[in-house]
């Protein structure tokens, strides 16, 4: 009976530090590849500079904290095309058997874009959708889940400089139940909503 005991409690052990070892290893692990999958890869994917001020990850409530993201501008324009304060996401258990991303809820909390538009039908974030959109298609569409999205305070400065104005649309809240290709839902608690305030910043614009 002891050598029984002796065992069970070597392997009770051995289960709790491969335990306490998975832990560490996705509360460090994970903000660094998040980190790198931003400002490497993503910042590859569309051309712009991305950073990122903090990430972090609870690995007992798979919750995910992103702070002060920043998407750089044009090269002849240093002011960022878009920063976001806050970005909180709740991870649902169910990406493991899934095999594709299931966030059970998401947060944007301070979004501020800026749009400049120089052309009829040219912008400043243009160049970016000329690189997504000339990248191969592939047949599969892309399996995911996005449930209960809430965006607050977010803003839009728009700098229509092809007629020389300038237009903000502040106090963002958008409330979208979900986005998803997959069949099953979480627990949806976000209703459809898109409340804002909408003003001219000024008559004029200096073009540049």
């Amino acid at each position: 009976m002891s050598a029984r005991r002796h065992r069970l409690a070597v392997g009770v052990g051995l289960a709790a530090a491969a335990l306490l070892a998975l832990l560490a290893t996705l509360w460090l692990g994970v903000p660094a590849a998040v980190r790198w999958g931003i400002e490497t890869v993503a910042a590859g994917e569309i051309g712009r500079p991305m950073t990122v001020g903090d990430v972090r990850f609870n690995p007992f409530t798979l919750r995910l904290e992103v702070r002060d993201l920043a998407v750089g501008g044009t090269p002849a324009d240093s002011t960022p095309l878009l920063t976001l304060g806050e970005l909180q996401a709740q991870i649902g258990a169910s990406s493991i058997w899934r095999f594709a991303p299931v966030i059970r809820s998401l947060r944007l909390q301070t979004l501020r874009a800026n749009i400049t538009r120089l052309a009829p039908n040219r912008f400043g974030f243009s160049d970016i959708v000329d690189r997504l959109m000339a990248r191969p298609r592939t047949g599969e569409p892309a399996r995911f889940a996005v449930n209960n999205i809430e965006l607050v305070d977010g803003e839009i400065a728009l700098d229509d400089r092809f007629v020389a104005k300038r237009h903000a649309i502040t106090e963002i809240s958008v409330g979208i139940p979900f986005i998803s290709s997959l069949a099953d839902r979480e627990e949806i608690h976000v209703k459809p909503s898109t409340p804002a305030r909408s003003r001219p910043r000024s008559t004029s614009a200096t073009s540049s």
